[in-house]
């Protein structure tokens, strides 16, 4: 389940991709709405964080310069561990560039090929670069080719391979709605066991990697290094879309409705706030008993009974129109 996790960060960049490039009408003023309200909401957010730690006296003193640049400038501060927001980060970065994609998607057939071509080269550099190197170290016992050096040529950022995902999505989605489903139409019906075998194979691919790195099928309490940059998880990232979207891409679904309005709808917070209350709950002192007499059963209790806080508290806060910001 941890391997596969993997793949819901670029699921979710490519969904995002998808509707966005969809939009029929772009302004400059109401996306940089969107950025500022972007920016402030991970302030926010940082700035409870760090009043949550402070609290629990998990850190002590802390200068206004300090906390000006872990606030506005987005800098680490030892004692507050906001290392999940990397992904908010690096989305921001990608909001940056998506007017030029936008205009360029929506832009004709020259538009569209320079689209596909950028999607071409970061997921030349954020993907199969470091996965080829990696099968490479594999192969010659250690030894890589020096392909990460032309990520100084083809550079599209630190998140290049998100990038990749977000283009990939608009793709994805304008081939769903039909545009060239004369010419393929075969393959779009086979959507659903097509992404499913994706899926596997991704899946047993990243298995297998974190078998040669690690000498672990099992979790472990052990995290895969660089997962967003693996080949496998990409195949795992394109099966769990295709899956999803042929599951629940229907409006009046039940299940469609459940976890694509609301939860859908209010990822942002319920990510954010299960992370606060794990962190909490870790510095109770019942923690190390649930760690001695920890199996899966308790996993499986602790996770539900954690998301059911957020499910409730998210939709209490969203109904709150000055806070609804940090939940949505």
């Amino acid at each position: 389940m941890m391997t596969l996790a993997w793949g819901a960060v670029p699921c979710f960049v490519m969904a995002s991709g998808a509707v966005l490039h969809q939009s029929r009408h772009f302004t400059w003023q109401k996306h940089g709405k969107r950025l500022g309200s972007m920016y402030m909401t991970l302030v926010c957010w940082r700035l409870l964080y760090l009043v949550v730690y402070r609290i629990a006296g998990k850190i002590t003193g802390i200068s206004l310069w300090t906390c000006i640049k872990y606030l506005f400038f987005l800098q680490d501060y030892e004692g507050v561990d906001t290392g999940l927001m990397w992904y908010m980060i690096a989305y921001l970065g990608l909001m940056i560039v998506y007017p030029i994609t936008y205009f360029l998607f929506t832009g004709g057939t020259l538009g569209r090929q320079i689209t596909f071509f950028i999607m071409i080269l970061s997921g030349l550099t954020g993907i199969l670069f470091p996965s080829v190197n990696w099968l490479v170290g594999q192969i010659i016992h250690g030894r890589e080719l020096p392909l990460q050096a032309w990520n100084s040529i083809l550079t599209f950022g630190n998140n290049n391979n998100l990038l990749f995902y977000f283009l990939l999505g608009a793709f994805l989605l304008e081939y769903q709605q039909g545009v060239d489903r004369k010419e393929c139409g075969r393959i779009y019906r086979w959507r659903l066991p097509l992404s499913g075998i994706c899926l596997v194979i991704g899946l047993m691919g990243l298995m297998f990697i974190k078998y040669r790195e690690t000498g672990l099928l099992i979790w472990g309490d052990t995290y895969l290094s660089f997962g967003y940059v693996r080949l496998s998880t990409a195949l795992i990232a394109i099966g769990l879309y295709g899956v999803c979207e042929s599951l629940f891409s229907d409006r009046e679904n039940l299940a469609s409705k459940i976890i694509g309005e609301y939860i859908g709808q209010n990822t942002l917070g319920i990510y954010y706030l299960h992370y606060i209350l794990l962190a909490v709950f870790s510095w109770t002192t019942c923690f190390s008993w649930l760690q001695f007499h920890y199996f899966i059963g308790m996993n499986l209790i602790k996770t539900f009974a954690v998301a059911f806080v957020c499910y409730v508290v998210v939709g209490l806060v969203s109904r709150v129109p000055l806070i609804r910001k940090m939940a949505s």
